[in-house]
């Protein structure tokens, strides 16, 4: 989703991006464990905490307690994460069988 990859680059969070499409089975099957069975593209995890569809409230909520700044730095060019904060990943190409 165009919008979670546009608010995690605005405060500077690093993310891994997986395709879900039907050729990336593997993929599908991480999908379905992050999201307890769950296909919706966009899911995003910080840490524990896992988001489905897109609500830029619940994911900012979910990186200010995970501790990603609020907004990005003067460095906008990859941006290590925060001290001991879990890192994000994001499942948002591609559309689920």
């Amino acid at each position: 989703c165009d919008l979670v990859r546009q608010q995690l680059k605005s405060r500077n969070v690093p993310f891994t991006e997986k395709d879900v499409g039907p050729d990336h089975a593997e993929n599908q099957e991480a999908l379905k464990t992050v999201g307890n069975g769950n296909m919706t593209v966009p899911t995003v995890a910080v840490g524990t905490r896992t988001f489905t569809g897109y609500s830029r409230a619940a994911l900012d909520l979910g990186l200010d307690e995970a501790g990603y700044p609020t907004r990005a730095t003067a460095a906008p060019e990859p941006a290590a994460s925060p001290a001991d904060a879990p890192p994000v990943r994001l499942s948002a190409t591609g559309s689920p069988r």
